[in-house]
């Protein structure tokens, strides 16, 4: 994975030093959002099932709260996306 991805024009992921910045300023995301981000960037372009999130980010001890992952994918739109109910770069699936 590279060092420095951009997501936008706007917003750029340094995988390196764990941090995203957005319009020149830096986010402050949770290590949960940060694995998950990951994960996304990881499978761009395909759908992801909540079933995987959990398994890769929470493990097995996390159980089936499917819930937890859409509270998780809304905190991370609300900090990267400019128009969180309008996403561009997170979208849903269903």
């Amino acid at each position: 994975m590279d060092e420095n991805i951009h997501l936008s024009e706007t917003c750029v992921i340094d995988m390196k030093n764990h941090t995203v910045c957005r319009r020149g300023k830096i986010l402050k995301l949770s290590d949960i959002q940060f694995r998950l981000l990951g994960l996304l960037i990881d499978h761009t372009g395909e759908p992801v099932s909540v079933e995987k999130i959990i398994e890769c980010i929470w493990g097995n001890k996390f159980g089936e709260q499917r819930e937890d992952v859409r509270v998780q994918i809304r905190r991370l739109r609300n900090r990267i996306e400019i128009e969180p109910s309008n996403p561009n770069i997170i979208l849903s699936v269903r």
